[in-house]
This record gives C-alpha cells, structure tokens and sequence, in this order.
C-alpha cells in the first residue's frame, strides 16, 4: 500500500499547522508572563497567570512531542 501524494501533502500541512500552533501558543505564553509582572495585579491574578501559563507549556510539550512520534 503506498501513499499518495495528496495524503503526503496532509501530513506535511498537519505538521505546518502544528508548528504554527506550538509558535502561537509561546507567543501566548510570553505576552502572560510580561503581563504578570504588572505591579498592579492581586496575588491571585499572579497565581491564576502562573498556572495559564503551566497548561500552556503543558500543551505545547505534549504537541512537540506528538509531533515527532
């Protein structure tokens, strides 16, 4: 059984799309971790803005390595 070229071309777009998606999520969690050094933000912001930023790491973890298995 062999692949053809429009299922090839899937795979390289659904890995294009994976990339993109792993940059936007780091942009994400940039823009949250300069936003949690406002001064102005309650302790709890801070926390809810530390664990935001956990799931998203969480996230691109699991889509970096999903992408490479």
């Amino acid at each position: 059984m062999s692949i053809n070229q429009n299922q090839k071309t899937s795979v390289i777009n659904i890995s294009d799309l994976t990339v993109m998606r792993i940059q936007k999520l780091n942009n994400i969690v940039e823009a949250l971790k300069d936003y949690s050094t406002l001064p102005d933000l309650s302790k709890r912001e801070k926390i809810d803005l530390f664990n935001q930023i956990e799931s998203l790491r969480e996230v691109v973890k699991f889509l970096k390595e999903s992408r490479y298995a």
